[in-house]
């Protein structure tokens, strides 16, 4: 019984381990729902047209991953000067 208390612990300590670095990864595939690297409007839906313009920093129709982080830094960079 203890020994699959202990594996129980184990498993669920790395699992939160593998995904703990990966908060802005996360956030991206949550909104890439078809896993090409890259969000597009049809992805997001119409009714968050202007977001998406703010974040398609090249114009080009669809955010990459890059855009998506800078985005993200920006956002936080604008919160930690408030």
């Amino acid at each position: 019984m203890k020994i699959r208390a202990l594996f129980l612990i184990a498993l669920f300590a790395a699992a939160a381990t593998a995904t703990a670095g990966s908060g802005h990864k996360k956030g991206f595939s949550k909104y890439d729902t078809n896993a090409d690297g890259y969000i597009t409007l049809d992805e997001l839906g119409a009714e968050k047209a202007e977001k998406f313009a703010k974040l398609d920093g090249d114009g080009d129709g669809q955010i990459s991953e890059e855009e998506y982080n800078a985005y993200k830094a920006m956002k936080k960079k604008k919160r930690d000067e408030a």
